[in-house]
């Protein structure tokens, strides 16, 4: 390979390389075939040195390379050096991670590092359950690191050139991951990142690595996974479906706890219900844990009043919801809609724009015999308006998923998933809507959208949205056209 000898701050700040320097040579190992180019984005004490500011190295060998890193003058501490191997069109075909403590000036540390090769996705069967990313802080370019997850341990990134199947990484690989469904993904940024699926499997990403190792305190009530919400480092929650009932897991920087027991949900557990009422969550809506909504069926308590789908964390109920700060263990109670409002709809997906505004889909009866098709509700300030119909046909079954953006004037871009199913077909499909700048919600007729089954929506902008859904279709919105990938 080309040879290579790096001086971080020489580089950066034009200073000579000296005496009282650390210095470390990788020798890398496995570089995926089509390597064109190595890229390096060091960090030294949290400050970043990142791939623009240092030189690439090129020629590189698919066996093995030899990399030099020599640190700035009498600069010591935690250091992480992350590798990334991209293809001429610069499509990140692998990656390799070293993190170590330097402490002392020491003259040469040489230390293997392994690539893990993540090959482009040509094709998928697999069906694909959630997206998200993280949005670019300078907010004029298009989302490059992007997670999308699905049945059978499916694992793909999104470099902002190709998309890449992290699945079979050696990092990923553990005996609780084991391939299970990966329902879920969210995070707070690229190196914050949570999914969760099916046998109570969860995996977080550092930035480095993913980790399906994480701490768990006590036994977690079996379910199937609906929502996750990320809210800090150290406040997560999961919801879903347990039969007739549901799960609740929360994350407290520490591990993933069940919050389903009677000292914290006692006002929605199912022993307080008529037998066979529902008692289940599809979403949670909010922009932090005081403020989080959890949203799902209308359910009946056994004097036969109905109780809205929608509940909220609260200290003790009374005409006011008394807030209790970010404790965890605050039980969650019914919302209150006020008198004469309808409180029997199923809620079953929602939105957050900003804090206290929330949108939610709304349906009535259950899925399989819909009673007024397939609207949104807008949650405002403590205030739920009337429904919008989004689509009345007798077919409709279902808002399944809503994502959008608020701009900065206060109107809004909204996507919305609805599914139904024609007559004499067992399929389910999609149509997806759209409101523009607080416009009608209007049906999408563009061929890579029409007729096709998504299951979840993410963007960074609403001209950069990705749809994903069955045998491992994404469609991706450029603010003029849609692409299938």
């Amino acid at each position: 390979m080309k040879k290579a000898t790096l001086c971080v701050l020489a580089v950066i700040a034009m200073l000579s390389c000296g005496e009282n320097r650390a210095v470390i040579r990788l020798i890398t190992k496995n570089a995926p075939r089509g390597t064109a180019t190595i890229e390096a984005t060091i960090e030294i004490d949290g400050t970043i040195y990142s791939t623009d500011k240092i030189a690439p190295y090129t020629d590189v060998d698919t066996e093995t390379n030899r990399l030099l890193f020599t640190y700035p003058v009498n600069a010591t501490g935690s250091t992480k050096i992350s590798l990334k191997a991209l293809t001429m069109d610069r499509c990140e075909i692998g990656t390799a991670f070293y993190k170590t403590e330097i402490t002392n000036f020491e003259p040469m540390l040489e230390k293997t590092v392994t690539f893990d090769s993540h090959p482009r996705v040509e094709g998928s069967v697999q069906n694909l359950l959630g997206i998200w990313g993280s949005k670019r802080t300078d907010n004029k370019q298009k989302a490059s690191d992007i997670w999308a997850v699905g049945a059978s341990g499916t694992l793909f990134h999104w470099d902002g050139v190709c998309w890449t199947d992290w699945q079979n990484a050696t990092i990923t690989t553990s005996a609780s991951f084991n391939k299970s469904t990966l329902a879920v993904v969210d995070g707070i940024r690229d190196s914050d990142v949570w999914v969760v699926g099916e046998n109570q499997t969860f995996g977080h990403w550092d930035g480095a690595a993913w980790n399906f190792n994480v701490m768990k305190t006590g036994t977690l009530n079996p379910g199937t996974v609906n929502a996750l919400r990320v809210f800090s480092s150290n406040d997560a929650w999961v919801t879903g479906l347990s039969g007739s009932s549901f799960i609740l897991y929360s994350w407290d920087g520490q591990s993933w706890i069940d919050r389903k027991n009677n000292s914290n949900t006692e006002n929605i557990t199912t022993t307080m219900h008529m037998v066979g009422q529902k008692d289940q969550i599809y979403a949670i809506a909010g922009t932090n844990s005081v403020d989080m909504m959890l949203a799902g069926f209308s359910r009946s308590k056994s004097t036969g009043r109905e109780m809205p789908g929608l509940m909220t964390k609260c200290k003790f109920m009374g005409s006011d919801c008394s807030k209790n700060g970010v404790d965890q263990n605050t039980p969650f109670y019914p919302i209150s809609l006020g008198t004469g409002a309808d409180v029997t709809p199923d809620y079953t997906a929602a939105w957050t724009a900003s804090e206290n505004d929330y949108w939610f889909g709304v349906g009535y009866d259950d899925m399989a015999s819909p009673k007024n098709g397939a609207r949104i509700v807008h949650w405002l300030n403590g205030t739920l308006n009337q429904p919008e119909i989004i689509d009345a046909e007798s077919t409709t079954i279902l808002v399944d998923y809503i994502w959008g953006t608020k701009n900065a004037d206060g109107t809004y871009d909204i996507w919305v998933n609805v599914y139904y199913r024609e007559i004499m077909d067992p399929l389910i499909k999609s149509k997806v809507y759209r409101k523009k700048n607080n416009g009608p919600f209007k049906l999408q007729m563009d061929p890579p959208v029409t007729g096709k089954t998504f299951t979840a929506i993410w963007g960074s902008s609403d001209s950069d949205v990705w749809l994903v859904g069955v045998n491992g279709l994404r469609v991706h919105w450029d603010g003029e056209k849609y692409t299938t990938y």
